[in-house]
């Protein structure tokens, strides 16, 4: 607690003064605010704050740690970032109250509550796959090359940064990782232990297929249930939604593309054990989807070298954020016209 000489000072010298908000002071811009920062800085160390502004009053953020106990009803439990905003001061000397010398002054009025830090509602794991220059735990650099020679592993990069930000342009309070940010490979246990690490509440791991050039489709893979999948239902269903999802707004740009479904396969990088699922506790549904045929020149066409490219990039991420956010947030009755099409499905083709 200072005074207005103290103030005076600091201001003098150009120095800031916070004072953490209070929960009446909270209101739903400061709050969305604060879940825009969690989203885009929750990985920076704690004690980093961002500074902004609305309507002229300055405020900064803080990334600071939390904790819940196992056994609550917040998810992620254990220690975890949240936001806590502060009212940052600026004033002037010249614009100074004066000390205030009455012996009679009115008594300050008790504190109130300070308002707590602002945290996720629920944590997704992007798995972009692939990645970097050699084999790494399971995992190879790079499977699928279009004719035009975008390769799958920097492909399925931009759609996982495009699908973090279509999640987060959505619902702010909901917190996105991705277990690579550039070039780098990843093993497939370091991939998984990512989600299990952050109590995840879904993983998906993003490739493009390739096979003979002229297979087509969207596929999802999760892994068998005799492959120790304590999951599976949950992962089916997770599976399913992606798949029609993705292919929907994929068709509704090329109708060439068909709905392969769900199929398994004992992926390492959907390892329950490895994902942090028990058979007591199962909190992270995973997929691997295979967003279409990379090798295909239609394909080729449509996400790198034709003129929709960047609107069909974007619709696609959309759709898989949309398929996540249904995934992590309260149920929501699907629309109409979602069942599966029931298409031919082409020969069982090469995953990548």
């Amino acid at each position: 607690m200072v005074g207005p000489q103290t103030f005076g000072k600091a201001a003098s010298l150009g120095l800031r003064s916070l004072r953490r908000l209070t929960n009446a002071e909270l209101t739903p811009v400061l709050i969305n605010e604060a879940r825009r920062i969690l989203a885009s800085h929750h990985a920076e160390p704690y004690g980093t704050e961002i500074p902004f502004q609305i309507d002229g009053v300055r405020y900064v953020g803080r990334i600071e740690e939390h904790y819940h106990p196992p056994g609550g009803s917040r998810k992620p439990w254990g220690h975890h970032p949240g936001v806590s905003l502060f009212l940052d001061y600026h004033i002037p000397a010249n614009d100074l109250p004066l000390p205030d010398d009455r012996v009679d002054a009115a008594p300050e009025e008790p504190p109130t509550e300070e308002a707590p830090p602002i945290e996720a509602t629920g944590v997704i794991v992007l798995d972009p796959g692939h990645g970097g220059t050699s084999m790494l735990g399971g995992s190879s650099p790079n499977n699928a090359t279009s004719p035009s020679g975008v390769r799958e592993k920097d492909l399925v990069l931009v759609m996982a940064e495009l699908v973090r930000d279509a999640i987060i342009g959505r619902q702010p309070e909901v917190r996105v990782d991705l277990t690579r940010t550039t070039d780098v490979n990843v093993s497939l246990f370091d991939r998984a232990r990512l989600a299990r690490d952050l109590k995840a509440d879904a993983f998906v791991s993003l490739h493009f297929n390739a096979f003979n050039g002229s297979a087509r489709g969207v596929e999802t893979f999760v892994r068998p249930k005799a492959a120790g999948n304590v999951n599976y239902e949950a992962d089916r269903n997770f599976a399913r939604r992606m798949v029609e999802a993705v292919h929907k707004a994929i068709h509704a740009l090329d109708g060439g593309s068909k709905n392969r479904g769900v199929k398994e396969k004992a992926w390492g990088v959907l390892r329950d054990d490895w994902l942090g699922n028990t058979i007591a506790d199962q909190p992270c549904p995973a997929c691997l989807l295979e967003i279409e045929f990379l090798d295909v020149p239609a394909v080729d066409e449509l996400f790198n070298t034709g003129p929709g490219a960047d609107e069909a990039r974007t619709k696609v991420a959309e759709a898989i954020a949309e398929a996540l956010l249904e995934e992590v947030l309260p149920p929501v009755a699907l629309g109409e016209g979602q069942d599966e099409q029931g298409e031919e499905r082409p020969e069982e083709a090469l995953v990548s």
